[in-house]
Formats: C-alpha cells, sequence, structure tokens
C-alpha cells in the first residue's frame, strides 16, 4: 500500500482546529482537557469535545463484547475502529470544517498502542486509521504507573477488565496485570515521536490547570510548558542515511499461502487443514440456495460442514443490521463494521472449523465487502489491507447475472429493492430502479477486475438451480481431490 504523507488538519485547509491528548489511564489527561474546554469556552470559542469509545452507533456492541469477554485483540482493534470512523466522519470532520475547536480525548495514536501491544500487526493498525488526518496540537501525558494506579482507584472501587490487561494473561492479579499492561502502553507511548507535557512536573503558581497554561489560539504562542517534537507519531527514527517521509511502513513480509496477508497472532497455518469454500454473487443470483444445496451433498457424503456470511457474528451483526435500517452509516464506518462482523466469524468459526478438519461454507466473503468498498470510492489499497489478516480460501466460486435479471429475482422474491443493494447511498439516482441496476453493474465490474487479481471463477447463474448446483459440485469435487 501506498501511503500518503499524513497532514494535519491545518496543513489541509480546515479553518478549524484539532487538540488531542494522550496518555495511559490514570495519567490526568481527561481531567486536562476538560478544564481546558471549560477554558476555551471562556474565550468565546466554538468548541466540541470527543472521547474515545464513544459513538452512539457501536457503543451497545463494544460494552457487550466487553462485558461478555468476546473481543479478541483483532476484533477489539476493529470496533474501536469503527467507533472512531463513525465520530470522524460524523462529528469531527464537519465541525473542523465549519471552524471548531475540536478536543478530543485520545485519537488515533491510542490504537498504535493498545492494539499492537495485545498482538495485532503494527502496520495492519497504521494502515487502518491512515484515513485519519493528524492532529494539530497533541500532548502525551506521562505518569508513573503507581502514580496513575492510585488516581483510578481513587475514583471507583475497582480496576476495568480491559483496561488492566486481563484479556491478555499478564497475570491472575488484575493490579499486577495492570501494572504490567500500562507499563507496556508507556513503553509503546514513549517509542513513537511526539508532542508530549508531563503531568507531574511541578507548575508555577497560578498555571495548574492545562487551560491556563495554553496561549489563545492564533497568537502564535506554545503551551506551557510542553517539549516539542514532530506530531506526526508514525515518523521512525533512522541512525544514518536519508531520512523517509514520516508515514511510511515497510511491506509485510511474505507468510504462509493460507493468510492474504497479515497473519492473525497464535495462528499456524499447518493446523489448518480443513477447506474454505466461498459462494459469492448478488442477491438474487442463487447463492444462498447453492450452499444450502452443497451443504446437503457433503454432509450426505459423510463431510462435516458449517456456514459463515455476512451479518452472522455474535459480536456485531445486530448493530450493524440496525445501523444499516437507519441508513446512518458513512463508507468508512460501514467498512469496518462489516470487518468487525467479518473477524468475529473468521476467529471464532471459520478458524476453528478449518483447524478441526471441517469444511466451511462461505455465503459472500471478503471479496462482496471489498467491491463495495472500492465502488464506494474507498481507497482499494486501503480496502486490501484492511482485510489482509483473511484466510486465503481453498476455492471462490462468482455466480454472475446481469442486473436487469437480478432484479426480476428480487422481486419474485420480495416485490421492493434493499435501500443498500440498491446503492442508493451513492446518489446514482433518485430513482431505485435505476440506482439499483447501475450499482450492481458497478458491482459487477469490480468484480471482473477481482478475479483477474485473485484468480477465483466466474459461473454463469442465468441457468436453473439443478444445472447451476451441477457446475458447483462438480467444481467443489476438483478442490476436496
Amino acid at each position: 500500500m501506498k501511503n500518503k504523507p499524513e497532514k494535519t488538519f491545518a496543513q489541509l485547509g480546515y479553518p478549524g482546529r484539532l487538540i488531542a491528548v494522550e496518555g495511559i489511564d490514570g495519567s490526568g489527561k481527561s481531567t486536562q482537557i476538560y478544564l481546558l474546554k471549560c477554558w476555551l469556552e471562556l474565550q468565546g470559542l466554538k468548541v466540541f469535545f470527543s472521547e474515545w469509545n464513544s459513538s452512539e452507533l457501536v457503543k451497545s456492541a463494544t460494552s457487550r463484547g466487553k462485558e461478555e469477554r468476546l473481543l479478541t485483540p483483532t476484533t477489539f482493534s476493529l470496533i474501536h475502529a469503527t467507533d472512531f470512523a463513525d465520530r470522524y466522519e460524523r462529528q469531527l470532520v464537519p465541525l473542523l470544517k465549519a471552524g471548531y475547536i475540536v478536543l478530543c480525548d485520545r485519537y488515533k495514536f491510542t490504537a498504535f498502542a493498545r492494539d499492537t501491544v495485545r498482538g495485532c500487526s503494527p502496520d495492519w493498525v497504521r494502515r487502518i486509521y491512515s484515513f485519519a488526518a493528524l492532529p494539530d496540537l497533541t500532548f502525551f501525558f506521562k505518569a508513573p504507573l503507581e502514580v496513575s494506579l492510585n488516581r483510578i482507584l481513587q475514583g471507583r472501587p475497582q480496576l476495568k477488565y480491559h483496561e488492566a490487561g486481563m484479556d491478555l494473561g499478564l497475570s491472575s492479579d488484575i493490579e499486577e496485570s495492570f501494572k504490567v499492561f500500562q507499563g507496556r502502553l508507556l513503553k509503546a507511548y514513549c517509542n513513537e515521536e511526539r508532542v508530549w507535557v508531563d503531568p507531574n512536573q511541578r507548575q508555577p503558581a497560578g498555571r495548574e490547570t492545562a487551560g491556563n497554561r495554553s496561549a489563545p489560539l492564533g497568537q502564535g504562542h506554545r503551551p506551557w510548558p510542553i517539549r516539542t517534537r514532530p506530531t506526526n507519531m508514525t515518523a521512525r527514527r533512522k541512525p544514518t542515511g536519508r531520512r523517509k517521509a514520516a508515514s511510511r511502513v515497510k511491506p509485510p513480509r511474505p507468510l504462509a499461502k493460507r493468510f492474504l496477508g497479515h497473519a492473525l497472532p497464535g495462528i499456524r497455518p499447518s493446523e489448518l487443514t480443513g477447506r474454505l469454500i466461498v459462494i459469492e454473487g448478488a442477491d438474487g443470483s442463487g447463492r444462498s440456495t447453492q450452499i444450502r444445496r452443497l451443504v446437503d451433498w457433503l454432509e450426505a457424503g459423510g463431510h462435516a460442514t458449517t456456514q459463515v456470511g455476512l451479518k452472522r457474528s455474535n459480536l456485531a451483526s445486530e448493530e450493524l443490521e440496525s445501523a444499516k435500517n437507519g441508513n446512518i452509516l458513512n463508507r468508512t464506518t460501514l467498512s469496518l463494521f462489516y470487518a468487525t462482523d467479518f473477524a468475529d466469524q473468521l476467529e471464532n468459526i471459520i478458524i476453528p472449523s478449518l483447524r478441526a478438519g471441517i469444511i466451511v461454507l462461505a455465503d459472500r466473503y471478503i471479496y462482496t465487502l471489498m467491491a463495495r468498498d472500492m465502488v464506494r470510492g474507498l481507497d482499494s489499497d486501503w480496502v486490501k489491507s484492511l482485510y489482509s489478516i483473511a484466510i486465503k480460501p481453498d476455492a471462490v466460486f462468482y455466480l454472475k447475472l446481469p442486473p436487469e435479471k437480478l432484479i426480476q429475482r428480487n422481486f419474485m422474491k420480495n416485490h421492493t429493492l434493499d435501500y443498500w443493494e440498491s446503492g442508493m447511498d451513492l446518489g446514482l439516482s433518485l430513482d431505485m430502479f435505476d440506482s439499483f441496476v447501475q450499482y450492481q453493474q458497478l458491482l459487477a465490474d469490480k468484480f471482473d477486475e477481482l478475479r483477474k487479481s485473485w484468480g477465483f471463477t466466474t459461473i454463469d447463474a442465468d441457468q436453473s438451480m439443478s444445472e447451476l448446483n451441477r457446475e458447483l459440485r462438480s467444481n467443489v469435487e476438483r478442490v476436496l481431490g
């Protein structure tokens, strides 16, 4: 993926400014940014405050995932990225364009630290968040672990499971786990280049808060006291030689053929002895019917099978469906929400089934998601990187049918058209019929491009269900050997 140099909102020409605070839990950042908000408002400035993990769209899925301990490092990363994208697209960017000062209690640097400490690929995490510009000013609050722990316990009776890193099995004692986990986060933060302020440093009289340490915006004064470094936290120091662009990252190393890119933590490809067979195609192509027939045929032949598909995860399917019904999803949020749903099934159904030697039948896979994202204008390299965690299928069959016939099959089944399957969010046409035809043709064209890159098999779906089933069974037999 070719990364564009990261820029601040000011460098991008936004009239507003974004100020972020970062630091481990209990470092004092939340208190100080609240005081800064109050001070800025007293100056008569338009101010908006946003905190990490606060999107109403994603909050219930995140809370349930944490309470029921459904989150893996990958889904933990993706669901927080979905939350961030929703706030970024619907709040942060519009407000900055309107000239607001936006204060963020944590920004994408939190993910760079937390997700990589949990074992996610640093390159993968950074690429996921590459859609977001850099803050115009970032403060890093550095505090000793004992100080942070005492501050948290003074405010509430006990530590939270995930803030203590208990999901990583670092220690059975929650306070000890907190120290180890937050210590690793602190090290991850300190390995980055940043603007930071030490909240434990003694302040001169009358300058105890972030508010009265900050000069009015636009005067050219720096907040007191800070040590200044580049705010681009993705920059890397090179001891010798010409320094590369700050946002460049090394390409991923070649991995075993079972993965499309970044291998998930703790997965050995040699363990995945089952088969993954994917059926792709638009609604009305006969895809789901053929999956059911293949399951009956395979199980009658003594094969164990399991099924996966879009919007079927325990973690995100309900909330994703609800958000789609409300038509409140922007394209990046939509993409990351589906990626969360996919990753949950990947780690909890697909990989365990393949380990057990089971045949996994996917009623659509990442190719539909990638085609949709690209048609909606998302960068193809970003999309491919997002799904680089996926297992490579043993076979992919794309059931192709012209849009004019797809629409007739949809009418036979439902007598109506779906908003998203018609691409109405793209503004292709005010007429849903015309929009459906145009959108489905764009998807078909994109699948033709993906076929050339990924080498899957295209099958003409304009035939009887029995004929189509015979052709699929013949292809699956060859895959099973």
